[in-house]
């Protein structure tokens, strides 16, 4: 497969075009798993679609609500099969119309009636719409609360009615965002509910929630022992981020941020504080609480965060976490060269690649990330093993850095991915002044211009 034919098919996935068992989905990731280019290529493709489906998600739901008021009065029901045929087709070309209209005036309209009170009936969503899906990975699927079991496939955008069912496959993990920017997120094999009132249904699997400060709470409502009756309740309080796994005989309820609530099948209730944890046996809570490992608890939502890009700012903090559990796990000072063991979060954080090349690259480049020089040169270190090709230009640029480390760093990557030094080993450019540091970047730069407009 050829890399212009890989890009193609990954944006036939990301459009929900391409499925895990189509003999073209097996070729692409064969392709992607030898092509960090292509991989490189993939992830940022994923980052830009979300981040569209994110900004254009009020125009969605006004084009259809638009399109459902314009095609009501048309009676369906006593029309003949041509007709209705002529209505749906009808139905649909209003709603494409009214979501480009929106999507080129939408922001002529807030500018010009920013001082407006009234928020026009238009811009609300259908009644029956409870979420929309904000970042996918894998497979996902969903069943309408009508059907019984009539599972289709859900990508970046969709929206979710209340009493629709959403199941994930193994790998695939889901962000689903509510109207007033309350998240649930669902891990591999998981599969639950989205009822009204502010509650979400878990049969099965791990599910992460969090309610912004000023929302209602969030109620997580689960049936861990299958022979029985009794539930298991957890409230997510504004302001809380919750992370609840759901096993057939035991559960495990974690408050990442603040505390959460948990009622046991005989009703018992329970405060658990933040990044402490409580496991349930057969529906009742047990004795035992305390404090956990929220990094590696709530490991499996790296690969959402990952999609969001190194600026956003819950990818920033989780970096920062993570670099300084890093540096926790090796206290000593670490010496330019010499190999270290890593511990459990680092061995974590190389265990999923390059895929946190960005975010580690974005947070060197941050001026914040000067006031912890030592979780900065820890980031750079990473790099070293772990950027791809596509970071060539971030790391160049670490070349003129003020600090000889970080210099060395991204020295050695660039040699990594190159096989050039250009006259300047790693450890030279640790050492050099400003002046020749300048040099050797400008030298990087002018080499990468050539040889990347060559394609070589």
């Amino acid at each position: 497969m050829t890399c212009e034919e890989a890009e193609n098919l990954i944006s036939a996935r990301i459009d929900g075009e391409l499925f895990a068992d189509d003999p073209a989905a097996v070729a692409l990731e064969a392709h992607l798993t030898g092509c960090a280019t292509c991989r490189a290529m993939a992830e940022a493709m994923a980052v830009q679609d979300a981040a569209l489906v994110r900004a254009f998600a009020p125009e969605r739901r006004v084009a259809n609500t638009v399109a459902e008021r314009v095609a009501a009065p048309l009676s369906v029901r006593r029309a003949s099969p041509q007709r209705r045929w002529i209505i749906g087709l009808a139905a649909s070309a209003i709603a494409a119309s009214v979501f480009i209209s929106v999507a080129t005036l939408w922001p002529r309209h807030h500018r010009d009636d920013s001082r407006a009170t009234a928020t026009p009936p238009a811009t609300q969503p259908a009644a029956d719409l409870i979420a929309q899906v904000a970042l996918s990975t894998g497979e996902v699927f969903t069943c309408p609360a009508d059907k019984t079991d009539e599972w289709k496939p859900l990508t970046s955008g969709a929206a979710i009615a209340t009493g629709d069912r959403v199941r994930t496959s193994p790998s695939a993990r889901v962000e689903l965002v509510m109207a007033d920017g309350s998240q649930v997120r669902l891990n591999g094999e998981t599969e639950a509910t989205l009822s009204g009132d502010r509650c979400v249904e878990l049969k099965q699997g791990q599910l992460w929630s969090a309610v912004p400060e000023k929302a209602q709470p969030l109620c997580v409502v689960a049936l861990p022992v299958a022979e029985a009756n009794d539930r298991v309740t957890v409230v997510t309080p504004p302001g809380a981020r919750v992370d609840f796994r759901c096993e057939s005989k035991s559960s495990v309820l974690t408050a990442v941020e603040g505390s959460a609530t948990v009622t046991d099948a005989r009703g018992g209730e329970a405060r658990v504080s933040s990044g402490n944890a409580m496991t349930l046996v057969n529906g009742l809570a047990s004795a035992s609480s305390g404090a956990s490992d929220v990094l590696l608890t709530t490991r499996w939502l790296n690969d959402l965060l990952v999609l969001k890009g190194g600026n956003d700012p819950e990818v920033a903090a989780r970096v920062k976490e993570l670099l300084s559990r890093i540096n926790q796990e090796n206290p000593a000072t670490r010496a330019i060269e010499g190999p270290v063991t890593p511990g459990p979060i680092e061995q974590m954080v190389r265990s999923q690649g390059e895929r946190w090349s960005n975010p580690f690259a974005c947070h060197v480049r941050s001026p914040e990330s000067l006031n912890d020089p030592a979780a900065r040169v820890t980031a750079a270190r990473l790099l070293a093993d772990l950027a791809p090709p596509s970071a060539i230009t971030d790391l160049i640029a670490l070349l003129a850095d003020r600090d000889g480390q970080i210099r060395f760093y991204a020295a050695t990557a660039l040699h990594r991915l190159t096989g050039q030094t250009l006259g300047r080993s790693p450890a030279d450019c640790s050492t050099d002044a400003p002046a020749t540091a300048e040099q050797t970047r400008r030298a990087w730069q002018a080499w990468w211009d050539q040889h990347n407009a060559q394609g070589t």
